[in-house]
C-alpha cells in the first residue's frame, strides 16, 4: 500500500471515499449522493488529505486533518477488509507529525449498523491504544448519532 497526500481530492478520488465512508460509518452517516459529500467536504477548513492505496490505485483508507474551532479536527476511515494490520495506526501517526494535537469523535457503543447490515464496532479501543484521551463528559450535539470527542495532544 502506498500514501498520498494531497489537498484536493480528484472527482475519482471523492467517490471511492464516499463509497469507503458508506461501507464503514453508521447508517446514520451515510451519503446517498456525490454532490451531498462533496458539499460536506467543500465546509472543511484548510483540508489536507492522507490517502492509503492500493498499488492497482484503488483506496483503501482515508484520513483529513482540518480546522474547526481554531483546533485541528480529522476525520479517518479503513476498510474493515485491511483492519488490524497497522494502516490506520500509520496514518494517524503521519497527521501526529504534523500536528501537535488532534480531535476528532467516536461511537462509545455497538449499537448502530453499517448499511451492509453489520453491526458498527466501535474503534474506542483503537484511539485509546493510539494515545487518545477519551473525553466521555464531551458528548457530540446531535439528534440522530451518539457520539463523544477524542483528543490527542503531543
Amino acid at each position: 500500500m502506498n500514501l498520498l497526500q494531497t489537498t484536493t481530492l480528484t472527482l475519482a478520488q471523492q467517490e471511492q471515499v464516499r463509497q469507503l465512508w458508506n461501507q464503514e460509518y453508521p447508517c446514520q452517516l451515510s451519503f446517498a449522493e456525490s454532490n451531498d459529500f462533496e458539499d460536506w467536504l467543500a465546509k472543511l477548513t484548510n483540508a489536507r488529505h492522507l490517502l492509503l492505496v492500493r498499488e492497482t490505485g484503488g483506496v483503501r483508507g482515508w484520513l483529513t486533518v482540518f480546522q474547526r474551532e481554531k483546533a485541528p479536527w480529522f476525520v479517518l476511515l479503513v476498510d474493515s477488509a485491511v483492519h488490524g494490520r497497522g494502516h490506520g495506526t500509520i496514518l494517524l501517526d503521519r497527521a501526529k507529525a504534523q500536528e501537535t494535537e488532534l480531535n476528532g469523535w467516536v461511537v462509545p457503543h455497538e449499537d448502530y449498523r453499517k448499511p451492509n447490515g453489520d453491526v458498527y464496532r466501535s474503534p474506542v479501543a483503537f484511539y485509546e491504544k493510539n494515545g487518545f484521551a477519551i473525553l466521555h463528559d464531551q458528548p457530540l450535539g446531535s439528534a440522530h448519532l451518539s457520539a463523544i470527542r477524542i483528543h490527542w495532544v503531543r
